[in-house]
């Protein structure tokens, strides 16, 4: 068998995507999120909630719960377990998530999460595209594109802080761990020293009291004689 056709059969033989970096793909995997979640809850929600008798207020409460929760839902049950299903035993692949928990309060924070993070991609598309309501997001100009863009600025910036403060409390306990070894062992090494000096001691009390008898003892016989 020739070796083009080993290399073609060898299931271990790492692919062309296999070779891009993961922190890349899952770059792309959260820009994409963003801009689905813009495109199916944002734009989508204009045609169905919609009303002509909605004032400003009204519009911008609707956009923003309804794309905040989209936000919540592809974060969750999207984005979090692709990441999650990436990691090797050499790729650590969760710390590129925000959030690392199960269950109820895992939604709950990447609710929180979502909802304020909305909160200020809408605040950034009002002031650099100065939007007089916010329903219009899809016909002045703003596109799934642009506001993932602001979406992924704001998942980058959050997640390298979160990883800063891990890897800041990760050193501080390392420096702790450092000087309580330390500690431990120059108390072993203080009873050491302490073990080693003791039959020193010893020998000299023994020498003392042997020449104090021996003088006692020679007294008694200058008694005698």
């Amino acid at each position: 068998m020739s070796k083009k056709v080993e290399n073609q059969n060898d299931a271990y033989k790492q692919d062309k995507l296999g070779k891009i970096p993961s922190w890349l793909k899952i770059l792309l995997l959260k820009y994409w999120v963003a801009g689905a979640t813009f495109y199916f809850f944002g734009m989508g929600s204009y045609f169905l909630w919609y009303k002509s008798t909605d004032d400003i207020y009204t519009g911008t409460l609707k956009i923003y719960v309804i794309v905040g929760f989209g936000y919540v839902l592809f974060k969750e049950y999207v984005e979090k377990h692709i990441i999650r299903l990436m990691r090797t035993s050499t790729d650590d692949t969760y710390r590129y998530n925000l959030i690392n928990l199960h269950g109820t309060l895992s939604f709950l924070l990447h609710f929180v999460y979502g909802m304020l993070a909305t909160l200020v991609m809408m605040i950034f598309v009002v002031n650099v595209f100065t939007y007089e309501n916010l329903w219009d997001l899809g016909t002045n100009g703003a596109e799934p594109f642009g506001v993932a863009a602001v979406y992924l600025a704001i998942d980058v910036i959050c997640i390298a802080i979160k990883n800063g403060i891990i890897a800041l409390y990760k050193h501080i306990q390392y420096k702790k761990n450092l000087k309580l070894q330390q500690s431990l062992l120059d108390e072993d090494d203080v009873k050491l020293l302490g073990a080693d000096e003791s039959p020193v001691n010893e020998v000299d009390n023994f020498t003392n009291d042997t020449a104090t008898e021996a003088e006692e003892i020679k007294d008694d016989l200058n008694k005698e004689d």
